[in-house]
């Protein structure tokens, strides 16, 4: 680890395809306490639960998509994500840019 993050609580880094098992775990985790505070939440099916990691790995394999994890910088334990959109819009005064489609934190 570099030494420029030493002294850091946490780390946001990309993610890579070894952490999908830790994206898909806290997702789940998500998606139920959701519905435990709200049981009127529209909940996913079975299909979807069963292709998270698919879709995890296609996000980070997307050259247009980006996945960022966020870690303790002690335990490496994996606690929040951000998953983002690279837009190019002609139209727009600044080309580039990531739209933030889903972020939380464990």
């Amino acid at each position: 680890m570099s030494s420029n993050f030493e002294n850091t609580l946490f780390v946001v880094r990309k993610a890579e395809s070894n952490d999908i098992s830790d994206l898909v775990r806290m997702r789940l985790a998500l998606q139920q306490h959701m519905e435990k505070v709200n049981g009127r939440i529209l909940k996913h099916s079975e299909a979807w639960e069963l292709g998270l990691n698919a879709f995890y790995s296609r996000q980070i394999d997307n050259r247009h998509s980006i996945v960022l994890v966020a870690s303790d910088n002690r335990t490496e334990q994996i606690i929040g994500m951000a998953l983002g959109t690279l837009i190019d819009d002609p139209d727009m005064k600044i080309r580039r840019y990531v739209k933030i489609n889903d972020v939380w934190v464990n």
